[in-house]
């Protein structure tokens, strides 16, 4: 497995910025910069008071009121194709909210999500769970792991909901819990295994789908520290071989150090 050197200490909080321009390999003059992979407008998310009637409820469009509660507050970020970024911020700040919106697991109160240039309040259910199943990775806190299906079967789920030949996917599922050091768990359950172990089973789920943006919610919040650094070791270098675009949750300043740009988060509001 090819390990990458720490960036640790090099992160900036960031800007919105489109990637930058880089020159076409046919005639050496510049290219158009890509537009971002991920684009965050003035995003907001409220739920109703106990009681109350607010305007906010889970997928409603609208404008937040008094009484609600608003747990992402008017946020706008940028993320360029093939960059790495943290969302930090100290429990209840509202970073895993804001990271299902930004997957389209739940629509915001007001504001939109652009996600690889597709506007995700255009969409449906179903039409959001497609662009997921057809772009998107997640590495869940709680590994998310189907407890009647090994290891290599839910490496595997991704690829069979998109219809994908069964013996391409059993090798490749197969190869990708090799390079996580666990070709020896293949037909292991979730029961049978270690905590670190059902979570580099979910890192390789993650990316059997080749995903062009991966979204890792506190990917070591359940492991001890030297379990955790090798998860986090692990993620670092499948997604540079990959080249996929990583946005990290965390409360952790040193995980969040080892990404090119930080977004800090408190009470629901991007801060400097």
């Amino acid at each position: 497995m090819t390990s990458l050197p720490s960036t640790e200490g090099t992160a900036t909080t960031a800007t919105p910025a489109a990637t930058a321009a880089s020159a076409d390999p046919s005639t050496g003059n510049p290219q158009a910069p890509q537009p971002p992979i991920l684009e965050v407008r003035n995003l907001t998310k409220s739920y109703p008071a106990r009681g109350g009637g607010g305007s906010a409820g889970s997928g409603g469009a609208g404008v937040a009121k008094e009484e609600d509660l608003t747990v992402v507050r008017d946020i706008s970020f940028a993320v360029p194709r093939g960059s790495t970024c943290a969302i930090l911020g100290p429990s209840g700040s509202g970073k895993t909210t804001l990271l299902g919106l930004c997957a389209g697991l739940d629509l915001p109160t007001a504001g939109e999500v652009v996600l690889d240039g597709v506007s995700l309040s255009g969409l449906g259910e179903d039409g959001r769970a497609k662009l997921r199943n057809d772009i998107v990775g997640f590495v869940f806190q709680n590994f998310q792991l189907l407890p009647t299906l090994t290891a290599l079967e839910n490496v595997m789920v991704p690829m069979e909901l998109r219809g994908a030949v069964e013996r391409d996917t059993r090798a490749l599922a197969a190869e990708l819990l090799e390079r996580v050091n666990l070709g020896g768990r293949l037909n292991h359950y979730p029961a049978q295994l270690s905590g670190g172990e059902q979570q580099r089973v979910a890192l390789a789920r993650a990316f059997i789908n080749r995903p062009r943006i991966l979204f890792a919610d506190e990917p070591t919040g359940n492991l001890d520290n030297d379990t955790g650094h090798l998860v986090i070791e692990r993620l670092f270098a499948l997604n540079a071989e990959a080249g996929t675009t990583l946005v990290l949750v965390t409360h952790d300043r040193e995980l969040a150090a080892r990404t090119q740009r930080i977004y800090r988060l408190k009470a629901g509001a991007m801060v400097e």
